[in-house]
């Protein structure tokens, strides 16, 4: 994975409603819903937060081994990048 420490742009308005989270994109008027496990990798992405930070705490929430908690953190910052709600 490319960028260790994924962190989300800083001009996007972002709200949890019912455990999802929801992105609006003002800059390309668009808004993207999150399923609660992207909610909780959403979350993380400050920057600071490696992938391997974010796994442990998909671990102690879903009780998943490390190598199924990466595949869906993969996963999951590829879809956001490809939506560009990621810094390059």
């Amino acid at each position: 994975m490319k960028n260790n420490r994924p962190k989300k742009r800083d001009n996007l308005l972002y709200r949890e409603l019912d455990g999802e989270g929801i992105i609006y994109d003002q800059e390309n008027s668009m808004v993207h819903t999150l399923n609660p496990t992207a909610t909780l990798i959403w979350n993380y992405c400050d920057g600071k937060q490696s992938t391997k930070d974010i796994a442990k705490k998909l671990i102690k929430k879903y009780d998943t081994s490390l190598d199924n908690a990466l595949k869906d953190i993969e996963k999951t910052l590829k879809n956001l990048k490809n939506l560009k709600l990621l810094m390059e």
